[in-house]
C-alpha cells in the first residue's frame, strides 16, 4: 500500500487520477487494490483522494486569494462547480465561506 499511497500523493492534482489507473500502474486488479486499500487505510481510495484534495484546498483557501476556479484546478478538480459541491458536502460549508471564516480566525 506504500506504493499506492505514494502514487496517490504524487498525482493528486491530476484530474484523471482513478482507482483503475492506480491499479494498472501497480500491476494489480482494481478490485484487489480497492479491497487491500480499504483494509489497510480504513477508507476507500476515492474517499482518500477526496480527503487529500480537500485538505489541500483548505490550505490554499487559507493562504491565498486565488479564485475558487483556480483552486479547484490546483486540487485536481476539472469542474469548479463539482469542487464546490464536494467541498460543501464534506466540510459543511462552501469554499468561499470557509475562506472567510479561516481569514477571520487567523491572527
Amino acid at each position: 500500500m506504500d506504493r499506492c499511497s505514494q502514487r496517490l500523493r504524487e498525482h493528486l492534482t491530476d484530474p484523471q487520477l482513478s482507482v483503475q489507473g492506480l491499479a494498472q500502474h501497480l500491476g494489480v486488479h482494481r478490485s484487489h487494490l480497492s479491497r487491500c486499500f480499504q483494509e489497510d487505510q480504513g477508507q476507500s481510495i476515492m474517499q482518500t483522494i477526496t480527503r487529500l484534495r480537500l485538505q489541500k484546498a483548505c490550505e490554499v483557501l487559507r493562504n491565498t486569494a486565488d479564485s475558487i476556479a483556480n483552486i479547484s484546478r490546483l486540487c485536481g478538480y476539472e469542474d469548479p462547480n463539482y469542487f464546490s459541491r464536494a467541498f460543501k458536502e464534506t466540510l459543511g460549508e462552501s469554499p468561499s465561506r470557509y475562506r472567510r471564516g479561516a481569514r477571520s480566525s487567523v491572527g
